[in-house]
């Protein structure tokens, strides 16, 4: 009896421990699974949209730097009116024309992204702040948009919506086709009249308030995602100036 109480003791503590052991690597791999499931699902959200607002950020940079320099940007005002733009051949959307509908393009793009996680942010658990946070950077981005009466709210979420095809975001080639039926461009032509009037020099504080919105919110998404600077990365790929589509 005196060796068996301690035998039963030990055996007893063994199996304890080998239960918590399984209990806590079970608890572990559950944890770790939810964890990538969880940036699955972020980087699934949130990276389209960085890479969306660099593109767009690069591109506003370049034409404020522009209108700065000479006064207004030529490549932005080759059209009066949007309305122009019905007549225009498929050449001329891939030629002269490109910098003024891809920079359309590219704030449509944001566009869509945005609308899309407004509306699906629950699904994302964010890091280092809460979801409102995320929000309020994001009507920034908005406002930037919207000033002396751009493209409204309601109007962005809209064209966020026209920009998507089976939940993917159309090509440039879909976006040009859009702007030569009339029905979508009167949906698209404060888009394309914001870049005008910017290329004009015109409102250029909107501009700024723009960037500076982007700005904060790519930084605000690098650090969700892990990533390096997105304006960084791209301002020491492409160099200081491009004019490309």
């Amino acid at each position: 009896m005196d060796t068996l109480l301690p035998a039963l003791i030990a055996g007893v503590t063994a199996l304890a421990v080998a239960l918590l052991t399984s209990f806590l690597s079970i608890r572990r791999d559950t944890k770790l699974r939810r964890s990538e499931e969880q940036r699955s699902i972020n980087m699934q959200y949130l990276n389209p949209l960085r890479i969306a607002l660099a593109e767009n950020y690069f591109r506003l940079q370049e034409i404020r730097a522009e209108v700065n320099s000479e006064g207004k940007c030529q490549a932005l005002v080759l059209v009066r009116t949007p309305e122009e733009i019905l007549q225009k051949s498929p050449e001329w959307f891939n030629g002269e024309g490109t910098y003024l509908v891809s920079s359309s393009y590219y704030t449509a793009c944001v566009f869509s992204n945005v609308s899309r996680l407004r509306k699906d942010i629950p699904y994302l658990r964010l890091a280092h702040t809460d979801d409102t946070v995320l929000l309020s950077k994001l009507r920034r981005v908005s406002l930037g948009y919207l000033r002396h009466l751009g493209v409204f709210f309601a109007t962005q979420d809209s064209i966020g919506q026209t920009m998507l095809c089976d939940n993917k975001l159309i090509s440039y080639r879909e976006f040009c086709e859009l702007l030569t039926d009339p029905n979508e461009l009167v949906w698209l032509r404060r888009l394309l009249e914001y870049y005008i009037l910017t290329g004009l020099g015109e409102y250029m504080e909107r501009i700024d308030e723009a960037l500076n919105s982007m700005d904060d919110l790519l930084s605000f998404l690098d650090e969700e995602v892990g990533a390096g600077s997105s304006l960084r990365a791209i301002l020491e790929t492409e160099g200081p100036s491009r004019r490309t589509g």
